[in-house]
């Protein structure tokens, strides 16, 4: 069983709350395109594994990116807009 520190949520709830709120002082509008940008992410590996991206591990996500992304960043963007 894979310990806590390999999931991915910690790390990134840290990276909002500490290096960027914290460490950088960053605008609110930062902080909003990073969560947009996240969320983005997170949703594609969501859809790549099948799981809750609360309980991914690291491993999950970063095997997935190379190969994967950019033809699922494509499909969407190539999605007709609502």
């Amino acid at each position: 069983m894979m310990s806590r520190d390999a999931l991915i949520a910690p790390h990134v709830q840290a990276f909002f709350a500490e290096h960027l709120c914290q460490h950088k002082r960053v605008s609110p509008q930062t902080i909003a395109s990073y969560r947009d940008t996240f969320r983005l992410l997170l949703n594609f590996v969501k859809e790549a594994t099948g799981k809750e991206p609360s309980t991914l591990h690291i491993h999950e996500g970063v095997a997935l990116l190379p190969r994967r992304l950019k033809p699922w960043l494509f499909s969407l963007l190539s999605s007709p807009v609502l």
